[in-house]
């Protein structure tokens, strides 16, 4: 069965195969919560199968085995599982999910293996003693040329910063994609939140053990749960939410959340890490199907729970780590038909302490840097600093006023730059040419680049649709990204080390016709600025780009009058 796999899944998995081939390196994806990591992960063990290979997938959560079992079977791709909590031991199997605390000193026993996945990779920590590296050492014990491949929604750990480095387990991300580019595309819901006067003050707060102290903050919260529960409830009746997902520091705050509510005549369910099994799974059938509205929990909702209908994602606790800030607040990104946006709750000032989630930055030893959003005067949304005007009611800052300088550039035309910026999802746009050009670097002391620019009609007049520099020259992830656009331009060659070289050989093959432009091209906003386009994907269909579809009039009309005179002498 085919796999239905979205633009930037199909790019994960063409990097991730292309940096590998190019790379002995071991790559590490990422892409947010709920944006589809299972997806991809079966579209790499298909592709594995296809080529005669034998793969481990491992995580550490049940949950995750369960969803990963399930995706595998529905594409045809049979699969055991080693896990002492779900009573399995399967070893023979291609395709084996391992849990990880199950499977970490018994590697032996699943034999020769050229792939490992890790799901949730921010979790491979790199102290030798530690299960994912006692796993790796044990399956290499076998394979000496194991390959690893991570997938996580956060790249990073709260000690040690980004899980990426040349002497780590990971080496390298192999793409990409932000939370703020599958809301704008509607693949995920946008997150929205209020301020409160009622958080706990968090200044307060010993760190113990990488976080902040569970027994302290949980005494904090109770001790101010009459308003914060109040403030919660009525929030929830305002903004009309259904399923509102709760998050405590410690086992009796979340039981007293759970009688606070009771007493306002709400069914809620309490789930934390000594919850039976069969419990713990009523509540979580109960909540999905949107039977109760209330769901809270302690330390055990972060990772592999799987509930479109979250629609409020309550903080009734702080954490000074922003992997699991995100991965708390990530609960209500999943899209689903009963809601429009996930309201978020802070009460613990982590908003302030991390900013929104899709500007997170991985931790560092300087700490977070103080505080990184604000509120509305008037609706109480809590929004990134530098925002001007609030999205949600209009209202404009008086430091937007200040920012503005008066001396600005006066143009004698209008920009052709979009007035919405984040709010234009990627098309595919039909190719008429392709072209390149050496581009001489800027700077001296800087490398050339080898500029690809592909235009709407085959004559390659007016400005192109979109170009992309390829860093032949360079090194690292640079030239690896060159590599992989190259390689789908050209066909197998590899790419040369000189732009000049690169350049000659790129005109002189498709002068030959033995290689032909793409005939659509997938365009989007640069995640990084939004006002420049950047290329996603590129498909080719069979026969020649249709010159036909050009209309030089209705070109030559659209161009400006300094521009006309140019077009005549071309032709």
């Amino acid at each position: 069965m085919e796999i239905d796999a979205r633009y930037y899944q199909r790019a994960a998995v063409r990097e991730t195969w292309s940096y590998m081939k190019s790379s002995g390196g071991n790559p590490c994806i990422c892409i947010p919560t709920g944006g589809g990591k299972t997806i991809v992960m079966a579209m790499l063990a298909k592709d594995c199968l296809g080529w005669g290979k034998r793969i481990v997938i491992a995580t550490h959560n049940q949950e995750l085995l369960l969803q990963i079992e399930s995706t595998l079977l529905r594409y045809g791709m049979p699969c055991g599982i080693y896990s002492a909590g779900l009573g399995r031991r399967d070893t023979e199997q291609d395709i084996i999910l391992v849990g990880i605390q199950s499977g970490y000193r018994c590697a032996e026993l699943f034999g020769f293996r050229d792939v490992v996945f890790i799901d949730e990779a921010h979790r491979i920590s790199p102290e030798d003693n530690s299960m994912y590296c006692q796993l790796f050492h044990g399956l290499m014990e076998q394979s000496p040329k194991l390959r690893i491949i991570g997938l996580t929604a956060t790249p990073y750990r709260m000690n040690d910063g980004l899980i990426c480095s040349p002497e780590g387990w990971l080496n390298q991300i192999s793409y990409e994609v932000s939370v703020k580019e599958l809301i704008d595309n509607k693949f995920l819901c946008p997150l929205r939140s209020k301020s409160s006067q009622l958080s706990i003050d968090t200044s307060q707060l010993k760190v113990k053990i990488n976080d902040f102290s569970e027994s302290q903050q949980e005494d904090m919260f109770l001790a101010r749960a009459d308003e914060i529960i109040a403030d919660l409830f009525a929030r929830c009746q305002t903004y009309q939410r259904k399923s509102i997902l709760v998050f405590c520091a410690g086992v009796k705050q979340a039981f007293d959340v759970k009688e606070r509510l009771q007493k306002l005549g709400e069914i809620c369910g309490v789930i934390t890490g000594d919850t039976k099994d069969s419990i713990r799974k009523e509540y979580l059938d109960a909540f999905k199907a949107q039977e109760i509205r209330w769901l809270v929990n302690v330390n055990v909702l972060t990772e592999g729970f799987d509930a479109p209908c979250v629609d409020t994602v309550a903080l009734l606790r702080a954490t000074v780590s922003p992997g699991l800030f995100y991965q708390m607040s990530g609960r209500g990104l999943r899209l689903h038909p009963s809601k429009e946006y996930c309201l978020i709750c802070d009460y613990g000032e982590n908003l302030d302490r991390h900013g929104p989630i899709d500007a997170i930055t991985p931790p560092d030893k300087k700490g977070s840097g103080g505080t990184k959003t604000k509120s509305c005067p008037t609706c109480e949304e809590v929004l990134p600093l530098r925002t001007d005007i609030c999205p949600d009611c209009g209202y404009v800052f008086a430091d937007a006023t200040e920012r503005a300088s008066p001396w600005e550039k006066i143009s004698n035309r209008p920009t052709d730059a979009d007035a919405i910026s984040d709010n234009k999802p990627p098309e595919w746009i039909s190719v008429g040419a392709m072209d390149c050009d050496v581009n001489p670097p800027k700077v001296e002391g800087k490398l050339p680049t080898l500029k690809v620019s592909f235009y709407a009609n085959p004559h390659r007049l007016g400005y192109p649709v979109v170009s992309v520099w390829l860093c032949a020259e360079h090194e690292g992830f640079a030239r690896f990204k060159a590599q992989t656009i190259w390689s789908r331009l050209n066909g197998l060659d590899p790419l040369p080390h000189s732009v000049t070289e690169a350049h000659n050989l790129l005109l002189e093959r498709l002068a030959a016709g033995d290689i032909l432009p793409p005939t659509s091209i997938l365009v989007g906003r640069d995640p990084k600025n939004p006002k420049f386009k950047t290329l996603l994907d590129m498909a080719w269909e069979e026969g020649e780009p249709d010159d036909d579809t050009f209309d030089i009039d209705e070109f030559r009309s659209s161009l400006p009058a300094s521009k006309t005179k140019d077009l005549e002498d071309f032709f």
